[in-house]
């Protein structure tokens, strides 16, 4: 028994010290990744801007990852640090501007929904909604009223 407890002992010191072990190498990790993250933000803003790939409805994470030659994980894992949202919410507030300006140009709601990117109405509310604390329509009945600068 007293074996049996020391082993016992012995293997929850273990656990802790390599569980502890864990946490700062990760926390080293997070240190050495912060330079190439915002490499990966800086080309990825880059290319957003220059080729607009958040216009195609079929943009997936791992072609984005491939245009940028970055691997998907560590793409997704640069954009939830350093923008903290996930990889759908980042493109989405790209092509939810992208319909605001549209909108703002007089195109109707469902034109500026399939012209930014979006596949479904629905998504495309829902998304409008959380990101612009309002209904696409309300947006651009607003946006419209306001005098142009």
């Amino acid at each position: 028994v007293s074996s049996l407890s020391m082993l016992s002992l012995g293997a929850v010191g273990l656990s802790h010290a390599v569980e502890s072990r864990r946490e700062h190498e990760t926390e080293t990790l997070t240190e050495q990744d912060a330079s190439r993250d915002q490499a990966i933000i800086t080309n990825l803003d880059h290319y957003l801007e220059q080729q607009k790939p958040y216009l195609d409805p079929d943009l997936t994470l791992a072609r984005l990852a491939r245009k940028l030659v970055v691997p998907a994980k560590q793409l997704s894992a640069a954009i939830n640090r350093n923008k903290n949202e996930n990889v759908s919410r980042y493109i989405n507030r790209h092509r939810i501007e992208h319909a605001c300006r549209l909108m703002g140009q007089g195109k109707s709601v469902t034109t500026a929904m399939y012209d930014s990117g979006f596949n479904t109405k629905s998504n495309f509310n829902r998304e409008f909604s959380a990101i612009k604390n309002s209904p696409p329509s309300k947006w651009q009945a607003l946006a419209n009223k306001q005098p142009s600068p």
